[in-house]
């Protein structure tokens, strides 16, 4: 009857240099080591989930741009619900 549930496809994704510069920064390492390791959309989300767990005022993740800002605040804002990451990051894709 109805299509099947398909998981969606994020064809939009980019990171910034301010969003680059943020991640480096709390991942303690250089930007250009930064830039290898966020070339692919689902490091980022790993690393933005990582990062997430550790405390952080609002006002630090406020300029990153949409992509990364929707990623981080979900997973920042639910890290005490009882989700799992791949449920997280579906929610945040649609």
């Amino acid at each position: 009857m109805g299509e099947e549930f398909k998981q969606p496809k994020f064809s939009d994704f980019s990171l910034s240099v301010g969003d680059i510069k943020f991640l480096a920064k709390r991942m303690k390492i250089t930007r250009p080591k930064a830039k290898v390791l966020l070339e692919q959309k689902e490091d980022v989300d790993q690393i933005l989930y990582q990062i997430s767990k550790k405390g952080i005022l609002v006002k630090e993740f406020s300029k990153l741009s949409l992509y990364p800002f929707c990623k981080f605040s979900i997973f920042h804002y639910t890290k005490k619900n009882d989700f799992s990451f791949d449920e997280k990051s579906i929610v945040i894709d649609f």
